[in-house]
C-alpha cells in the first residue's frame, strides 16, 4: 500500500504548490537571498527613491532618465478625470525632474512605442490601468448606489 505522502503527491493542488516553489535549489537560493537582504529605514528608502532611474528605449538605441513620483505627487495627478491627460501629466513630472526640456506638448508628440516603453518600465504607472475612462472608483460606485 502506498504511503500517505505518495497519495498526496499526485493531487493537483500539491502539484500547483510544487510548481510555484520550483526546485529545491531555487527555493534554497530564494531563502539565502532573503536572509542576506538588509533592512532599510524610512530615511534610507526616501534617499533611494530620489535617485535617477533609466529606461533603455530600443527604438532610440538610447536611455532616458527620470525620477519616480512620490505618493504625494501621484495623488496630485489623480485630480485629472481624463486618463490620457493624467498619464501625460505623470510622464511630464517624472521626466521633467531629469530633463528640463520636457514639455507636455512634446510628450504628446513622441511615438506611442516610446511612451509604452516608459509606462511598462515604471510599475507605478500601472496604477492608472484599472480606472480606465468611464469606470468609477469603488468608493464612488458605492456613493452612487446609496444616493439612488
Amino acid at each position: 500500500m502506498a504511503g500517505k505522502g505518495a497519495l498526496l503527491a499526485g493531487r493537483p493542488e500539491v502539484k500547483k504548490v510544487r510548481k510555484k516553489l520550483g526546485t529545491k535549489e531555487e527555493a534554497t537560493k530564494t531563502y539565502e537571498r532573503e536572509q542576506k537582504t538588509i533592512k532599510k529605514t524610512i530615511d534610507e528608502i526616501l534617499e533611494d527613491s530620489d535617485k535617477i532611474r533609466e529606461i533603455y528605449i530600443p527604438e532610440l538605441k538610447a536611455k532616458i532618465e527620470y525620477k519616480p513620483l512620490t505618493v504625494e505627487e501621484y495623488f496630485q495627478m489623480k485630480r485629472f478625470n481624463d486618463n490620457e491627460e493624467q498619464m501625460i501629466e505623470i510622464l511630464f513630472h517624472m521626466w521633467k525632474k531629469c530633463d528640463p526640456n520636457v514639455t507636455k506638448e512634446k510628450i504628446r508628440k513622441i511615438p506611442l512605442s516610446i511612451m509604452t516603453r516608459i509606462i511598462f518600465n515604471e510599475p507605478s504607472l500601472f496604477l492608472l490601468g484599472p480606472l480606465s475612462r468611464g469606470q468609477t472608483r469603488p468608493q464612488e460606485a458605492k456613493k452612487e448606489e446609496q444616493s439612488t
